[in-house]
């Protein structure tokens, strides 16, 4: 008996070990399809569009035009390098696998923390990983015709600011959950701090928007928790929450330089901007209903059936970033010359990445344990059903909109 319990664990370890093959797999043939995507968006392939990448990699390094923002330094170092873009190039392709790798090490922090790590197998979560990257609007002619344009979530292949920002807030965002969750047991923990304060430093350096949604939504998690813990040790969880506050400090400094040199130099210059709060952008929004539906259809599905989630502190935090986005988008403005520089509707394309990203852990979860939602009742039928169709229709629709982008159709559609 114990030799076969022996070889039996060896069968399983070597199972696992093909999985983990196949995923490393996955992942280098998507970085060669990165590799070459982006060269194709640098050369704007076809003459067909201009894309942020081909701005970002050689325009800005060959004009000399100053720069204010961390990707307009990183690609004016890369390009003079040699007088070329290779090291741009692999820096976007390596950016894409990382994300793929940073999403698999969140959702698997979920799962441990909701304490299914021995329940979901870890060539799921990988998978779940690598589907990130598709989760975005399902594509249907007829009641949804958007791959990208006019959707209300969907992943930007020709924006590297977005694609390094994404990155970086996904790490900055678990590790303010942690600092979060463990503050009044453990105290702030420096290295979590610290990290924190990075990572949403460098997030910042590349596009502003989630750092204004992550400190919005620390602004009413700390106004609620005081609230609750009314005068019980308020002077104490005043002085954490204060502490924990102060790691995007940074962030918020870079965030007032930034506007006064990007925007209140060219209102000088006697060039009009504005940034206004108002309901325009929610307004002129056309087929909002159709957009949100078909954008985020697998969040909203399994948070609909999975609702009590919320009262867990760490889905919690990730719903008010998500929130926080929303309303980022929808009420602030910007007019002029220099509109659309602030990038606002960013605040709720990563604010339904991290909501996405958080309805994983949640899914694999429910998929293995047969006992949520109930053993064999038609609740826990229909959610199976419905989410694993989802899934099936975002992941073909967003395969397909990549290799249009590919092959050089536009990333407008």
């Amino acid at each position: 008996m114990r030799e076969k319990k022996k070889l039996t664990d060896i069968k399983i370890q070597l199972t696992l070990d093909i999985y983990d093959l196949a995923w490393m797999a996955s992942l280098a043939v998507l970085f060669v399809i990165m590799l070459e995507m982006f060269y194709r968006m640098i050369v704007n392939y076809n003459g067909r569009y201009e894309t942020d990448v081909k701005y970002y990699v050689t325009d800005i390094a060959q004009t000399g035009e100053e720069v204010h923002r961390l990707m307009g330094f990183m690609f004016k170092v890369f390009y003079n390098i040699n007088r070329g873009t290779l090291e741009a190039n692999v820096y976007l392709a390596a950016v894409i696998v990382l994300i793929v790798i940073v999403s698999y090490f969140v959702i698997r922090y979920f799962v441990e923390s909701d304490g299914y790590i021995d329940t979901v197998p870890r060539r799921s979560m990988q998978f779940m990983a690598l589907a990130m990257l598709f989760i975005g609007p399902i594509y249907m002619p007829v009641l949804h015709e958007y791959f990208y344009i006019k959707s209300f979530y969907s992943f930007a292949w020709h924006s590297p600011t977005q694609q390094s920002m994404t990155l970086f807030a996904m790490i900055s965002a678990v590790c303010f959950i942690e600092m979060y969750m463990t503050y009044e047991k453990k105290g702030i923990r420096p290295r979590l701090w610290t990290a924190t304060m990075v990572s949403t430093l460098i997030a910042t350096g590349f596009k502003p928007s989630y750092t204004i949604d992550l400190a919005l939504a620390i602004v009413v998690m700390f106004v609620i928790d005081l609230i609750k813990g009314r005068r019980e040790g308020f002077a104490k969880r005043f002085g954490q929450m204060f502490i924990m506050g102060c790691s995007i400090v940074p962030s918020g400094l870079y965030m007032i330089w930034l506007y006064f040199k990007e925007f209140a130099e060219s209102t000088q210059l006697d060039e009009e901007h504005e940034i206004l709060l108002s309901i325009a952008p929610l307004l002129e929004y056309k087929g909002l209903w159709a957009a949100v539906l078909f954008g985020i259809t697998f969040p909203i599905v399994v948070f609909v059936f999975n609702s009590s989630r919320f009262k867990d502190v760490k889905y919690r935090v990730i719903l008010y970033i998500f929130i926080m986005g929303v309303l980022q988008w929808a009420f602030i403005e910007e007019t002029g010359t220099r509109a659309n520089y602030g990038n606002f509707t960013w605040g709720r394309m990563i604010g339904c990445w991290l909501l996405t990203l958080a309805a994983c852990p949640v899914f694999l979860e429910t998929r293995y344990d047969k006992d949520l939602l109930g053993r064999n009742s038609k609740k826990r039928k229909t959610f199976i059903t419905l989410t694993s169709a989802v899934l099936v229709l975002a992941i073909c629709s967003q395969a397909y909109y990549l290799w249009l982008v590919v092959t050089g159709r536009g990333w407008y559609h």
